[in-house]
């Protein structure tokens, strides 16, 4: 099937119906967003410096105060959690709630039977949900390496912004975005807590955000991503996925860097915020967001899948490394769209948070199969970078969805 996709993937569909609403923010119900108002009035780096002090436009209607405590003067009614969710340290089943919430964390690595381990343990993915009756808020985390550093660092980057953006009121989406930009800066904070040396923190990618009603039945999806998590929307009336966080990968396509990274990094240990983004999308009542790890959407990569660009129909170039970085996102993104509607639509029956879940994790494991019999035969040896005959990137592997509505 994937070979299937042989039509000019070159160029994106061009976006129409562009609109501005009431909160400054330019979105297209289809298509998932940049907040450029926001962005563009705001410097987002300066809410991970010290002591920082946040300068916002006086239509945001937050009060000028420190980067990890603004208050809004707006009077929300406030809801009551239902239910907090969090992965489950000591297994990697399934975790569900009711009919439209569902999340697995699971390792594709191999298994080392000389020494009655696994490769990669522990696993160093986390995610955390908070549901309420009229909003849902969630964070995906994935530590970046392996170790009890990367796991602990990852635990603690979704729980607090999780924690933050449950104790906090936004009204607009410009509230919404510096309530998760404080958020990431709080978890950035928490993850150096109590260690003597600064080195000694790991570091995780994140990718957090809260779906608020809107009115007729319509609701809005705003997310903030650091690294490589990714989240998708899947249209229930339309039956096709799209990418929100489109592009946060264009930057650094190498699977082995996430692009950005809470935690200390480079010479002043200050966080990676390359690729630090804010990200929004409209949604209907049924539709689908889906949260992933690199451990799911790596194995969604045509590259990391053995397809050349030629067989994309991607003229001039043989290998993906030729392919300049803008136009290999925009395939890349395209290619991983339609497979993920062929992997969804085998059966024609509603999807559901549970499906989906279970659709994509067992796609990695299938896809990682060969390469974890290959190591378990040669554990001494060195796996032979030919994706054709090896496709796809074992790793700590994560997904979760959640229904609109």
């Amino acid at each position: 099937k994937w070979k299937s996709f042989t039509k000019e993937l070159t160029s994106l569909r061009r976006r129409s119906g562009l609109k501005r609403s009431n909160a400054t923010l330019i979105f297209d119900e289809s298509d998932a967003v940049l907040l450029r108002r926001f962005k563009t009035e705001t410097d987002m780096a300066s809410y991970f410096e010290p002591k920082a002090t946040v300068m916002l436009s006086p239509r945001m209607l937050v009060r000028k105060s420190s980067a990890n405590s603004l208050t809004f003067q707006s009077r929300p009614q406030k809801s009551k959690s239902l239910i907090r969710l969090e992965r489950n340290l000591d297994n990697e089943e399934e975790q569900i709630y009711g009919r439209g919430f569902c999340g697995r964390s699971i390792s594709t690595y191999p298994l080392l039977v000389a020494h009655g381990s696994r490769l990669g343990d522990p696993i160093c993915d986390h995610w955390v949900a908070d549901i309420h009756p009229n909003k849902v808020i969630i964070a995906i985390s994935d530590g970046c390496g392996w170790g009890h550093s990367s796991q602990e660092a990852a635990i603690i980057a979704s729980n607090t912004c999780v924690s933050h953006l449950q104790s906090v009121e936004f009204n607009t989406v410009p509230e919404t975005a510096n309530a998760l930009l404080t958020a990431l800066s709080n978890a950035d904070k928490q993850i150096r807590v109590g260690k003597e040396n600064v080195w000694e923190s790991g570091t995780a990618t994140v990718a957090t955000g809260v779906l608020s009603k809107l009115k007729k039945q319509k609701y809005l999806f705003v997310c903030a991503s650091i690294g490589d998590c990714k989240i998708y929307h899947y249209s229930a009336s339309t039956k096709t996925f799209s990418d929100i966080t489109y592009n946060n990968r264009e930057d650094s396509l190498d699977p082995s860097d996430p692009g950005g990274r809470l935690g200390p990094f480079g010479k002043t240990a200050a966080p990676d915020l390359r690729n630090l983004d804010l990200y929004s999308t409209v949604c209907c009542k049924g539709d689908l967001i889906i949260c992933v790890s690199d451990g799911v959407h790596d194995n969604l990569d045509p590259q990391l899948l053995g397809i050349t660009p030629s067989e994309l129909s991607i003229k001039d170039y043989t290998t993906w490394e030729e392919v300049p970085p803008s136009v290999a996102c925009i395939v890349k993104s395209k290619f991983a769209l339609r497979l993920l509607n062929i992997l969804h639509n085998d059966i024609d029956e509603p999807l559901t948070a549970k499906r989906s879940v279970n659709i994509l994790i067992n796609h990695a494991l299938k896809v990682t199969s060969t390469t974890r019999e290959w190591a378990q035969l040669n554990p001494r040896f060195k796996l032979p970078e030919d994706y054709r005959k090896f496709p796809g990137k074992v790793d700590h592997t994560t997904c979760v969805a959640f229904e609109v509505g």
